[in-house]
C-alpha cells in the first residue's frame, strides 16, 4: 500500500492527470471454479500460450481453458499418449510453440494438432518427485 501511495504522488507530482481509477476502468475480472468446469480446486500452476489458451495444472489433471469453456486432460491406461502426469506441478509454453506440463510422473509435451501428449518418465525413486520447474536456455535447450 505504502508503494502505490508513493507511486500515486510521484505521478501527482510529475503533473500526470490521470486518476487511480482510470488504471482499472477497462479490466474485468471474474473467479473460475470446479462450478465453471475446472477439474479441481487446488491449482498448482497457470500459463498462457501463444493461441491464448488459459492452461491451469491442478491435482486432478491438465484443464485448458478457452475463454469460455474447460477442456481436461488426465492420464489414461487405455490411451499410450495421454497426459503421463496427474498432479501437474508445472507448465511452460516456448518460443517453437509447444506446452511443456511437469508432474508427479515426468514431463509431457501437448501436440496441438493431435491433442496428445509425449511422455518422458521420471526416474522411479522413492518419496514423492515432481517436475518443479521448466525453462529453456538462450540456445532453445530445455531445463527442467
Amino acid at each position: 500500500m505504502l508503494l502505490l501511495g508513493n507511486l500515486l504522488f510521484i505521478n501527482a507530482i510529475l503533473g500526470q492527470s490521470q486518476s487511480a481509477a482510470s488504471y482499472t476502468e477497462n479490466r474485468y475480472f471474474r473467479t473460475i471454479s470446479v462450478e465453471q468446469g475446472l477439474s479441481q480446486s487446488t491449482v498448482f500452476v497457470t500459463a498462457q500460450d501463444q493461441q491464448g489458451f488459459i492452461w491451469v495444472g491442478t491435482q486432478d489433471g491438465l484443464n485448458r481453458y478457452d475463454g469460455q469453456t474447460f477442456t481436461i486432460f488426465r492420464p489414461s491406461m487405455k490411451e499410450k499418449n495421454s497426459l503421463f502426469s496427474n498432479y501437474i506441478r508445472s507448465l511452460y509454453a516456448d518460443k517453437q510453440g509447444l506446452l511443456w506440463i511437469g508432474g508427479n510422473k515426468g514431463i509431457s509435451s501437448y501436440n496441438y494438432k493431435t491433442e496428445q501428449f509425449n511422455n518422458y518418465p521420471l526416474p522411479v525413486k522413492p518419496g514423492e518427485w515432481f517436475i518443479s520447474s521448466i525453462i529453456t536456455a538462450p540456445d532453445n535447450q530445455l531445463w527442467i
